[in-house]
């Protein structure tokens, strides 16, 4: 059995996908999104100076759906002087639904962004993500500031939906590294012989146990089709 983990309206193309491919599937939603209530004072004082800023980032849908509106509540997008960025296409799609065409990196991942960011130049750069953002942008230097756009929470009751079910699963869809760090919190799929983990990029993989490395199904990107691809392998 093929289970993902993802949050249930992200996971609804990919699962149409799998069932009309016939696989035995089941999404278990160990996390939700929710948008935040609050910003932190260096959040505040970065969007108040949003001006300044030569490109907005954005990291996911989730930082579009949520980042959009507290961006606007400090400068209207028409009067925007600063680039746009997206992740990748699904995340440009959702900025081209407000008018934002996005700029895209050749791959869909941090080091894509990073990449694209040194050939453009840019020195001032406000990236819009999660709070649980690893803050992988960081690494580009002091120009890079982010503001949080919403909150990725733990889902208990699907934690445990999730621990229970794993002795029928064989590949098991994982996104991010905070669902990664639920997971190996929670279960003990490390122990578990038959299980592939089927993640987007080689730096999870590097956070799996090493019983589980050797297994592990690195798909191209977070896309629907590269991870149907994958599972397929």
């Amino acid at each position: 059995m093929i289970i993902n983990t993802r949050p249930e309206k992200q996971a609804r193309r990919l699962g149409y996908k799998i069932e009309q491919a016939e696989l035995n599937y089941l999404n278990i939603p160990i996390t939700d999104i929710t948008q935040r209530n609050f910003l932190s004072k260096d959040e505040i004082s970065n969007l108040k100076k949003i001006e300044e800023f030569e490109v907005l980032i954005f990291t996911s849908i989730a930082a579009v759906k949520y980042g959009i509106k507290i961006v606007q509540d400090f400068i209207s997008i028409e009067d925007a002087k600063f680039q746009f960025m997206a992740v990748g296409p699904s995340t440009s799609k959702a900025l081209l639904s407000h008018g934002i065409n996005a700029m895209l990196p050749n791959t869909y991942d941090s080091d894509g962004l990073m990449k694209l960011c040194k050939s453009m130049n840019f020195k001032n750069i406000l990236v819009l993500s999660s709070s649980n953002s690893e803050m992988q942008l960081s690494e580009y230097g002091d120009e890079v500031r982010y503001v949080f756009s919403h909150d990725v929470i733990a889902l208990e009751n699907e934690i445990e939906v999730l621990r229970s079910s794993l002795n029928e699963c064989t590949k098991l869809l994982i996104y991010s590294k905070f669902s990664l760090d639920i997971i190996l919190k929670n279960t003990e799929i490390g122990s578990m012989q038959n299980l592939q983990c089927v993640l987007p990029s080689n730096r999870l993989v590097k956070l799996l146990p090493e019983s589980l490395k050797k297994r592990a199904i690195v798909a191209g990107s977070a896309l629907d089709e590269d991870m149907f691809q994958a599972i397929q392998e």
